[in-house]
């Protein structure tokens, strides 16, 4: 869930409402790594948006305040 949380808070610091896991990958140490993309919208093409470096088949987008209503987080909360 951190990174969700992460992930929401970076969208509310650009003014997007929406955000979408583009690629995850490990690195050799065993790090985890994640690329996101933030939206005023969920009606883009992320490809087109974003490039061609996706790795995720099936490419969700994520609502902030749905984000934040599930995790019970106010608005102009953090989600730390």
């Amino acid at each position: 869930m951190a990174i969700m949380d992460a992930a929401c808070d970076i969208a509310r610091a650009r003014d997007a409402l929406y955000f979408v896991s583009l690629k995850q990958w490990q690195d050799g140490s065993g790090d985890w790594y994640f690329k996101f993309g933030f939206a005023a919208t969920n009606n883009v093409d992320p490809r087109a948006v974003w490039g061609q470096d996706t790795t995720v088949d099936e490419l969700h987008f994520f609502s902030v305040d749905e984000v934040a209503k599930i995790r019970g987080i106010g608005k102009d909360e953090s989600v730390k």
